[in-house]
């Protein structure tokens, strides 16, 4: 004899089914999701190709008529170790792990601490009563969340949006009511999924301390924000290394996107990943060593010296302690035979080394006054 389920345990099993159903037609929905976003950055990045490989290309050129050292480009042209290096920017050594505002490194894997709200908020246009009235939208939803978290974080999905305007603001906003570990921040780590294609006006910051004391209203009036940096322009994978260290509570992003995507009229702007670090940087010790080569032989070093930042480009301000340093010879990882800046060369050298103290960020350096004789 077969038995025969009862009524409730049919019941359950229908249940059952139905939660299973309605499980898989949501993991189809964030699939599809997931599908399309991936779709709109892979259109608008091969969109871009042309004119970003037009812009390298014209740096290069640049590159070797001027004496300059694009770090990002010029892997060749400077050596040592005593520095770290990521994406466009170079900066100085990290003395071991960095804590992250918002991300553990367990055994395991990466944890996110979850204790943390990502918003996008920008103006539009519309008519009222004939009249043309500007009204701010705010788009906060837990997903953009995601590009706080560490590339191998399983859970990491794409954060990538097409606003109706190009000029945006990004808030990151800590729970104070839930602090976990550090948060205390010097460096920035950015890594865009279109480089070049957005300029930071301005990243403004606000302090526990400060939200603590209760100076900070609904509305964030605040006439100097503690952390006010910027811009940054045609931001790519960089590192910004902050004036200071700050416990934040809140950071402000004001972009404005340079490239429209006209198959759907609008500003395409996403991220790879936005890291906060408590970076542990050796300033006092970090150099790398440029090289300078040229076809005749080189007669004259001049003192004149830009370096190119995440800022922008800036005269070169020696100290007293750390200045550029000229030498005739690299060889087995130690400087020798030492120039002399401003006077002609004794030597015939068509190649000299230059020691570059590094206390910032820096993506290029030109060296602006370089004489050459046969």
């Amino acid at each position: 004899m077969i038995q025969q389920e009862n009524s409730l345990v049919l019941m359950n099993q229908i249940d059952s089914m139905q939660k299973d159903i309605k499980d898989i037609k949501q993991t189809t929905v964030l699939l599809e999701e997931q599908i399309k976003t991936k779709l709109a950055i892979l259109d608008t990045y091969e969109a871009i190709t042309t004119s970003m490989l037009a812009s390298i290309e014209d740096i290069e050129e640049k590159t070797r008529t001027q004496d300059s050292i694009v770090f990002a480009l010029d892997t060749d042209r400077f050596l040592g170790d005593v520095f770290s290096f990521y994406g466009h920017t170079i900066h100085p050594q990290l003395a071991g792990l960095s804590d992250q505002m918002f991300n553990f490194l367990t055994s395991t894997g990466p944890l996110f601490k979850d204790n943390v709200s990502v918003s996008f908020s920008y103006d539009i246009n519309t008519m009222e009563n004939g009249e043309q009235v500007s009204e701010t939208v705010t788009d906060k939803k837990y997903q953009y969340c995601d590009l706080l978290k560490y590339e191998t974080d399983d859970s990491k999905q794409d954060v990538f949006q097409i606003f109706p305007t190009n000029q945006i603001k990004m808030t990151v906003e800590l729970n104070p009511t839930n602090l976990i570990g550090n948060t205390q921040c010097n460096m920035i780590e950015i890594c865009p999924y279109l480089p070049g294609t957005f300029t930071i006006n301005e990243i403004r910051g606000w302090t526990i301390e400060q939200y603590l004391s209760g100076e900070l209203t609904d509305e964030m009036i605040v006439a100097n924000p503690p952390l006010q940096a910027g811009p940054y322009v045609n931001v790519g994978p960089e590192r910004i290394c902050l004036d200071n260290t700050y416990q934040l509570y809140r950071v402000e992003f004001d972009i404005t996107i340079h490239t429209e995507n006209t198959e759907v009229q609008g500003y395409p702007f996403g991220l790879r990943h936005l890291y906060f670090y408590n970076a542990k940087m050796d300033k006092q010790n970090s150099y790398v060593i440029g090289v300078i080569k040229k076809d005749k032989y080189i007669n004259t070093i001049g003192d004149s010296v830009t370096v190119t930042t995440p800022e922008g480009k800036k005269p070169y301000q020696p100290t007293e302690d750390d200045d550029l340093e000229f030498y005739a010879v690299y060889e087995n990882g130690m400087l020798q035979g030492k120039l002399t800046v401003g006077s002609p060369l004794a030597r015939n050298l068509k190649t000299i080394y230059v020691k570059i103290p590094i206390k910032e960020s820096i993506k290029a350096i030109t060296f602006n006054n370089i004489q050459t004789r046969v």
